[in-house]
């Protein structure tokens, strides 16, 4: 029994334990009239579990295509020093992507061309990294390279 199933069967039977409230002969015996009232409360209670076991199901199956499509994307992607990229159909790639943040936090960020910059010619605005033909180690002091580029 799948859960839409569940929820319809505890809701009938509610509504039947309701009828029977309702039932006049019945509402004159007080010991039956508590009997369906607890079982009105239990059905109650087992509808709200279902609906939270539902929530949960709902939940997993998110991160499951989450999970699914990062394991898609560590597939198609590969590396060309000094930068990542996303193999496409057609021998195709897009990127660049950073370096440091895929290898540091399996995060791809798109770095942005900067050409004509002293410090290098792509950037991350995540991480801070530069990369590409910059200024010499001597001109970054104590910033620490990052394969052809430099860390901010």
């Amino acid at each position: 029994m799948d859960i839409a199933t569940g929820l319809s069967s505890i809701k009938s039977a509610l509504d039947l334990a309701k009828g029977l409230k309702a039932t006049k002969s019945l509402m004159d015996n007080a010991e039956v009239n508590i009997k369906i009232v607890e079982l009105m409360g239990t059905l109650v209670d087992a509808k709200e579990e279902l609906v939270e076991i539902k929530s949960q199901m709902i939940e997993k199956d998110k991160l499951i295509q989450e999970l699914q499509g990062k394991l898609e994307d560590k597939n198609s992607v590969f590396y060309e020093e000094p930068f990542y990229w996303k193999d496409l159909e057609d021998e195709k790639k897009e990127g660049p992507y950073c370096q440091k943040c895929y290898d540091g936090e399996d995060r791809l960020s798109r770095l942005i061309s900067k050409e004509g910059f002293s410090k290098g010619s792509h950037y991350c605005t995540v991480c801070t990294t530069w990369y590409g033909k910059g200024t010499s180690r001597t001109h970054v002091n104590s910033r620490r390279a990052i394969s052809k580029g430099f860390s901010v």
